[in-house]
Protein backbone atom coordinates (compact mmCIF):
# COMPACT_ATOMS: atom_id res chain seq x y z
CA UNK A 1 0.00 0.00 0.00
CA UNK A 2 1.04 3.41 -0.94
CA UNK A 3 2.50 5.56 2.02
CA UNK A 4 2.37 9.34 1.97
CA UNK A 5 5.30 11.12 1.93
CA UNK A 6 4.08 13.31 4.78
CA UNK A 7 2.63 10.55 7.17
CA UNK A 8 5.89 8.65 6.33
CA UNK A 9 8.01 12.08 7.43
CA UNK A 10 5.89 12.48 10.58
CA UNK A 11 6.13 8.58 11.71
CA UNK A 12 10.11 8.71 11.06
CA UNK A 13 10.24 11.97 12.76
CA UNK A 14 8.62 10.48 15.67
CA UNK A 15 10.58 7.19 15.86
CA UNK A 16 14.08 9.84 16.10
CA UNK A 17 12.79 12.72 17.95
CA UNK A 18 14.09 13.62 21.51
CA UNK A 19 10.98 16.11 21.86
CA UNK A 20 9.50 13.39 24.09
CA UNK A 21 7.29 11.97 21.46
CA UNK A 22 8.48 8.25 20.96
CA UNK A 23 6.47 5.58 18.54
CA UNK A 24 5.17 2.25 20.94
CA UNK A 25 3.78 -0.16 19.61
CA UNK A 26 0.50 -1.25 22.07
CA UNK A 27 -1.75 1.48 23.78
CA UNK A 28 -4.81 -0.90 24.87
CA UNK A 29 -8.16 -0.35 24.45
CA UNK A 30 -10.72 -0.96 21.76
CA UNK A 31 -9.84 0.20 17.95
CA UNK A 32 -13.25 0.23 16.50
CA UNK A 33 -14.32 3.54 15.90
CA UNK A 34 -14.22 5.30 12.56
CA UNK A 35 -14.31 8.51 10.62
CA UNK A 36 -16.33 9.43 7.66
CA UNK A 37 -15.72 12.27 5.24
CA UNK A 38 -15.42 14.11 1.80
CA UNK A 39 -12.46 16.50 0.49
CA UNK A 40 -13.06 19.27 -1.66
CA UNK A 41 -10.44 21.40 -4.05
CA UNK A 42 -11.29 24.98 -3.20
CA UNK A 43 -9.34 26.02 -6.25
CA UNK A 44 -11.33 23.93 -8.85
CA UNK A 45 -14.70 23.68 -7.19
CA UNK A 46 -14.62 19.72 -7.08
CA UNK A 47 -14.72 16.75 -5.00
CA UNK A 48 -10.91 15.67 -4.41
CA UNK A 49 -10.53 12.37 -5.82
CA UNK A 50 -6.50 10.78 -4.83
CA UNK A 51 -6.22 12.86 -2.05
CA UNK A 52 -4.40 11.39 1.17
CA UNK A 53 -6.35 11.27 4.57
CA UNK A 54 -4.15 10.40 7.53
CA UNK A 55 -4.12 11.17 11.07
CA UNK A 56 -2.03 10.04 14.04
CA UNK A 57 -2.65 7.81 17.19
CA UNK A 58 -1.06 9.63 20.18
CA UNK A 59 -1.32 8.23 23.74
CA UNK A 60 -1.40 11.00 26.66
CA UNK A 61 2.45 10.99 27.08
CA UNK A 62 2.32 12.22 23.51
CA UNK A 63 3.58 8.73 22.20
CA UNK A 64 3.07 7.95 18.71
CA UNK A 65 0.81 4.72 18.62
CA UNK A 66 0.08 4.33 15.15
CA UNK A 67 -1.02 6.30 11.71
CA UNK A 68 -4.37 5.85 9.63
CA UNK A 69 -3.98 6.47 6.27
CA UNK A 70 -6.62 5.98 3.54
CA UNK A 71 -7.20 7.82 -0.06
CA UNK A 72 -10.56 9.87 -1.49
CA UNK A 73 -12.40 8.15 -4.15
CA UNK A 74 -13.70 10.03 -7.18
CA UNK A 75 -16.48 11.62 -5.26
CA UNK A 76 -13.84 12.82 -2.48
CA UNK A 77 -15.33 10.47 0.10
CA UNK A 78 -13.18 8.48 2.31
CA UNK A 79 -13.13 6.74 5.90
CA UNK A 80 -10.54 6.33 8.37
CA UNK A 81 -11.36 3.05 10.53
CA UNK A 82 -9.81 0.79 13.52
CA UNK A 83 -9.55 4.48 15.60
CA UNK A 84 -9.15 4.50 18.87
CA UNK A 85 -12.47 5.60 20.59
CA UNK A 86 -12.65 9.16 23.61
CA UNK A 87 -9.71 10.86 21.83
CA UNK A 88 -9.58 14.01 19.96
CA UNK A 89 -7.79 13.74 16.29
CA UNK A 90 -5.90 15.97 14.32
CA UNK A 91 -7.12 15.15 10.56
CA UNK A 92 -4.73 15.87 7.81
CA UNK A 93 -5.85 16.13 4.08
CA UNK A 94 -2.79 15.88 1.53
CA UNK A 95 -2.74 16.28 -1.56
CA UNK A 96 0.58 15.86 -3.88
CA UNK A 97 3.13 17.81 -1.15
CA UNK A 98 0.22 20.14 0.20
CA UNK A 99 -2.06 19.89 2.96
CA UNK A 100 -5.24 21.36 1.74
CA UNK A 101 -7.16 20.36 4.57
CA UNK A 102 -6.16 19.79 8.51
CA UNK A 103 -8.74 20.31 11.63
CA UNK A 104 -9.12 18.45 14.77
CA UNK A 105 -12.10 16.28 15.17
CA UNK A 106 -13.46 14.71 18.94
CA UNK A 107 -14.45 10.51 17.97
CA UNK A 108 -16.34 9.06 20.43
CA UNK A 109 -15.85 5.35 21.89
CA UNK A 110 -17.17 3.16 19.01
CA UNK A 111 -18.71 4.74 17.14
CA UNK A 112 -18.88 5.96 13.34
CA UNK A 113 -18.75 9.60 12.90
CA UNK A 114 -19.90 11.92 10.07
CA UNK A 115 -17.16 15.05 9.65
CA UNK A 116 -19.33 17.85 8.54
CA UNK A 117 -18.98 19.00 4.69
CA UNK A 118 -19.19 22.08 3.25
CA UNK A 119 -20.37 22.84 0.12
CA UNK A 120 -18.26 22.10 -3.36
CA UNK A 121 -18.72 21.93 -6.69
CA UNK A 122 -21.85 24.06 -7.91
CA UNK A 123 -22.32 27.39 -6.37
CA UNK A 124 -25.95 28.26 -5.87
CA UNK A 125 -24.88 32.16 -5.30
CA UNK A 126 -27.71 34.29 -3.36
CA UNK A 127 -30.62 31.97 -2.32
CA UNK A 128 -34.31 32.86 -1.97
CA UNK A 129 -36.06 30.77 0.01
CA UNK A 130 -39.75 31.09 0.14
CA UNK A 131 -40.83 30.19 3.59
CA UNK A 132 -44.11 28.04 4.38
CA UNK A 133 -46.01 25.89 7.14
CA UNK A 134 -44.29 22.68 5.79
CA UNK A 135 -40.92 22.40 5.13
CA UNK A 136 -37.61 24.97 6.76
CA UNK A 137 -34.99 24.59 4.06
CA UNK A 138 -32.47 26.89 6.24
CA UNK A 139 -31.97 23.81 8.31
CA UNK A 140 -30.81 21.74 5.37
CA UNK A 141 -28.56 24.53 4.02
CA UNK A 142 -26.97 25.44 7.26
CA UNK A 143 -25.66 22.01 7.73
CA UNK A 144 -24.17 21.65 4.28
CA UNK A 145 -22.73 25.19 4.74
CA UNK A 146 -24.98 27.01 2.17
CA UNK A 147 -25.59 30.58 4.33
CA UNK A 148 -25.88 33.37 1.71
CA UNK A 149 -29.73 33.23 1.66
CA UNK A 150 -32.82 35.43 2.46
CA UNK A 151 -36.10 34.36 3.53
CA UNK A 152 -38.93 35.70 1.75
CA UNK A 153 -42.03 35.50 3.60
CA UNK A 154 -44.23 33.15 2.24
CA UNK A 155 -47.76 33.68 4.38
CA UNK A 156 -48.63 36.93 3.37
CA UNK A 157 -50.04 36.44 -0.07
CA UNK A 158 -49.16 40.01 -1.60
CA UNK A 159 -45.82 40.39 -0.80
CA UNK A 160 -45.12 37.17 -2.14
CA UNK A 161 -46.93 37.96 -5.03
CA UNK A 162 -45.07 41.05 -5.75
CA UNK A 163 -41.28 39.48 -4.86
CA UNK A 164 -42.33 36.69 -7.27
CA UNK A 165 -44.15 37.92 -10.39
CA UNK A 166 -40.91 41.06 -10.70
CA UNK A 167 -38.05 39.86 -12.45
CA UNK A 168 -35.86 42.02 -11.19
CA UNK A 169 -36.40 40.66 -7.47
CA UNK A 170 -35.63 37.00 -8.66
CA UNK A 171 -32.51 37.87 -10.94
CA UNK A 172 -30.71 38.78 -7.88
CA UNK A 173 -30.82 35.22 -6.97
CA UNK A 174 -29.72 32.09 -8.61
CA UNK A 175 -32.19 29.60 -6.39
CA UNK A 176 -34.83 29.65 -5.31
CA UNK A 177 -35.82 27.19 -2.81
CA UNK A 178 -40.35 26.80 -2.54
CA UNK A 179 -41.04 25.27 0.76
CA UNK A 180 -44.71 23.88 1.45
CA UNK A 181 -47.36 25.71 2.52
CA UNK A 182 -46.66 29.10 1.48
CA UNK A 183 -49.64 30.66 0.14
CA UNK A 184 -50.55 29.95 -3.45
CA UNK A 185 -54.52 31.82 -4.27
CA UNK A 186 -53.85 35.06 -5.87
CA UNK A 187 -49.77 33.95 -6.55
CA UNK A 188 -50.15 30.47 -8.03
CA UNK A 189 -53.71 30.63 -8.82
CA UNK A 190 -57.09 31.93 -8.80
CA UNK A 191 -59.60 30.13 -8.03
CA UNK A 192 -62.45 32.59 -7.19
CA UNK A 193 -61.82 35.30 -10.10
CA UNK A 194 -60.14 37.75 -7.17
CA UNK A 195 -56.69 38.35 -8.93
CA UNK A 196 -58.11 41.47 -10.64
CA UNK A 197 -54.27 42.56 -11.03
CA UNK A 198 -53.10 39.55 -13.01
CA UNK A 199 -50.51 38.89 -10.32
CA UNK A 200 -51.15 34.84 -10.67
CA UNK A 201 -49.73 35.21 -14.83
CA UNK A 202 -47.16 37.36 -14.07
CA UNK A 203 -45.84 35.44 -11.40
CA UNK A 204 -46.07 32.49 -13.66
CA UNK A 205 -44.25 34.46 -16.54
CA UNK A 206 -41.76 35.99 -14.46
CA UNK A 207 -40.47 32.33 -12.64
CA UNK A 208 -40.73 30.56 -16.52
CA UNK A 209 -38.28 33.19 -17.58
CA UNK A 210 -36.01 33.49 -14.43
CA UNK A 211 -35.53 29.29 -14.87
CA UNK A 212 -35.17 29.77 -18.57
CA UNK A 213 -32.50 32.59 -18.25
CA UNK A 214 -30.34 29.69 -15.93
CA UNK A 215 -32.31 30.07 -12.70
CA UNK A 216 -32.82 27.17 -10.75
CA UNK A 217 -36.26 26.07 -8.87
CA UNK A 218 -36.56 23.48 -6.30
CA UNK A 219 -40.84 23.19 -4.88
CA UNK A 220 -41.21 20.39 -1.79
CA UNK A 221 -44.21 18.89 -1.02
CA UNK A 222 -47.34 20.49 -0.84
CA UNK A 223 -45.54 23.52 -2.91
CA UNK A 224 -45.83 20.96 -6.11
CA UNK A 225 -48.38 23.22 -7.50
CA UNK A 226 -45.68 25.95 -8.53
CA UNK A 227 -44.10 23.20 -11.14
CA UNK A 228 -47.49 21.85 -12.25
CA UNK A 229 -49.02 25.55 -13.16
CA UNK A 230 -45.68 26.92 -14.29
CA UNK A 231 -44.59 23.70 -16.32
CA UNK A 232 -47.74 21.40 -16.77
CA UNK A 233 -46.61 19.69 -19.34
CA UNK A 234 -43.45 18.06 -17.21
CA UNK A 235 -45.04 16.20 -14.48
CA UNK A 236 -48.62 14.74 -14.71
CA UNK A 237 -49.82 14.73 -10.88
CA UNK A 238 -52.17 12.42 -9.60
CA UNK A 239 -56.10 14.21 -9.86
CA UNK A 240 -57.42 17.38 -11.91
CA UNK A 241 -54.48 19.28 -12.76
CA UNK A 242 -56.82 22.41 -12.67
CA UNK A 243 -57.54 22.10 -9.37
CA UNK A 244 -55.27 23.13 -7.42
CA UNK A 245 -53.66 20.76 -4.29
CA UNK A 246 -55.92 17.58 -6.25
CA UNK A 247 -52.60 15.36 -6.08
CA UNK A 248 -52.77 15.34 -2.19
CA UNK A 249 -53.90 12.18 -1.65
CA UNK A 250 -50.94 9.90 -0.21
CA UNK A 251 -51.28 9.09 3.03
CA UNK A 252 -48.54 9.37 5.96
CA UNK A 253 -45.89 6.69 5.70
CA UNK A 254 -42.11 5.63 5.84
CA UNK A 255 -41.21 4.11 2.52
CA UNK A 256 -38.73 2.27 1.54
CA UNK A 257 -37.88 3.85 -1.79
CA UNK A 258 -35.06 2.89 -4.29
CA UNK A 259 -32.79 5.06 -6.38
CA UNK A 260 -32.85 4.87 -9.91
CA UNK A 261 -30.35 7.13 -11.03
CA UNK A 262 -26.39 5.57 -10.95
CA UNK A 263 -24.75 8.26 -10.40
CA UNK A 264 -26.79 9.00 -7.63
CA UNK A 265 -26.44 5.95 -6.09
CA UNK A 266 -22.96 6.10 -6.46
CA UNK A 267 -23.00 9.31 -4.77
CA UNK A 268 -25.06 8.21 -1.55
CA UNK A 269 -23.39 4.55 -1.20
CA UNK A 270 -26.54 2.82 -1.91
CA UNK A 271 -29.81 2.27 -3.78
CA UNK A 272 -32.30 2.11 -0.48
CA UNK A 273 -33.63 5.49 1.25
CA UNK A 274 -36.19 5.36 3.84
CA UNK A 275 -38.49 8.84 3.38
CA UNK A 276 -40.67 9.63 5.90
CA UNK A 277 -43.91 11.71 4.74
CA UNK A 278 -45.44 13.09 8.22
CA UNK A 279 -48.01 15.39 6.99
CA UNK A 280 -51.75 14.11 6.37
CA UNK A 281 -51.74 14.08 2.92
CA UNK A 282 -48.96 14.87 0.17
CA UNK A 283 -48.75 14.89 -3.61
CA UNK A 284 -48.37 11.97 -6.03
CA UNK A 285 -46.85 12.03 -9.40
CA UNK A 286 -48.84 9.86 -11.64
CA UNK A 287 -46.14 10.26 -14.87
CA UNK A 288 -43.38 12.30 -16.33
CA UNK A 289 -42.07 13.58 -19.52
CA UNK A 290 -39.57 12.07 -21.69
CA UNK A 291 -37.10 14.99 -20.68
CA UNK A 292 -37.60 14.51 -17.10
CA UNK A 293 -35.21 12.38 -15.51
CA UNK A 294 -36.86 10.31 -12.05
CA UNK A 295 -34.05 10.34 -9.77
CA UNK A 296 -36.01 8.37 -6.92
CA UNK A 297 -39.38 5.92 -6.77
CA UNK A 298 -41.63 4.35 -4.61
CA UNK A 299 -43.79 0.95 -4.62
CA UNK A 300 -46.89 0.47 -3.16
CA UNK A 301 -47.58 4.12 -2.45
CA UNK A 302 -50.96 4.34 -0.03
CA UNK A 303 -53.35 7.17 -1.62
CA UNK A 304 -56.73 8.07 -0.93
CA UNK A 305 -59.55 9.36 -3.20
CA UNK A 306 -62.67 10.48 -0.93
CA UNK A 307 -63.22 7.11 0.70
CA UNK A 308 -61.67 4.59 -1.79
CA UNK A 309 -58.30 3.74 -0.75
CA UNK A 310 -55.48 2.51 -3.11
CA UNK A 311 -51.75 1.63 -3.64
CA UNK A 312 -49.76 2.33 -6.31
CA UNK A 313 -46.53 1.37 -7.80
CA UNK A 314 -43.47 3.07 -9.58
CA UNK A 315 -44.27 6.57 -8.08
CA UNK A 316 -41.66 8.99 -8.67
CA UNK A 317 -40.54 10.85 -5.15
CA UNK A 318 -37.96 13.09 -6.50
CA UNK A 319 -37.29 14.36 -10.25
CA UNK A 320 -35.51 17.14 -12.02
CA UNK A 321 -35.81 18.80 -15.71
CA UNK A 322 -34.16 21.47 -17.46
CA UNK A 323 -35.71 24.46 -19.65
CA UNK A 324 -33.94 26.06 -21.64
CA UNK A 325 -30.49 27.22 -19.01
CA UNK A 326 -32.29 26.85 -15.91
CA UNK A 327 -33.17 23.71 -14.08
CA UNK A 328 -35.91 22.63 -11.67
CA UNK A 329 -36.52 20.29 -9.11
CA UNK A 330 -39.20 18.33 -7.25
CA UNK A 331 -39.77 16.37 -4.26
CA UNK A 332 -42.92 14.84 -3.05
CA UNK A 333 -41.37 14.77 0.35
CA UNK A 334 -40.06 17.48 1.96
CA UNK A 335 -37.29 18.02 3.35
CA UNK A 336 -37.48 18.50 7.27
CA UNK A 337 -38.82 15.59 8.13
CA UNK A 338 -35.59 14.05 6.25
CA UNK A 339 -32.53 14.98 7.55
CA UNK A 340 -31.38 11.62 8.73
CA UNK A 341 -30.29 8.57 7.11
CA UNK A 342 -29.45 9.15 3.59
CA UNK A 343 -31.75 12.14 3.17
CA UNK A 344 -29.27 14.57 3.31
CA UNK A 345 -26.67 12.69 1.00
CA UNK A 346 -29.44 12.85 -1.59
CA UNK A 347 -30.09 16.35 -1.24
CA UNK A 348 -26.44 17.39 -2.07
CA UNK A 349 -26.07 15.36 -5.03
CA UNK A 350 -28.97 16.94 -6.78
CA UNK A 351 -27.99 20.36 -5.33
CA UNK A 352 -24.46 19.24 -6.81
CA UNK A 353 -22.71 20.22 -3.49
Amino acid sequence: MRTSFLALFALLAACQSDNGVSYVKDYGGTYESSLVGRACDANSGNWLEGAVVYTHIVNDADELIDTRETYTAADGTWTLDELRGDQTYTIYVQYGNEIVDMFDIEVPSNEDVQVPTAACGADLGRVAIITGNYDEWESFLDEVGVTNYDLIDGLTGPDLGQFLSDPENLAEFGALFFAGGHIEEDVIYDTDGSDTAGTVAAVKTAVRDYVSAGGFVYASDWSYDVVELCWPDRIDFLGDDEEPDAAQLGEPATLRSTLVDDDLVAAVGGDRVDVSFDLDTWPLIDSVGDDVTVYQKASDVGYREGTEQSTADSVPLLVSFAPDDGRVVFSSWRTAANLDGRGPAVMRYILGL
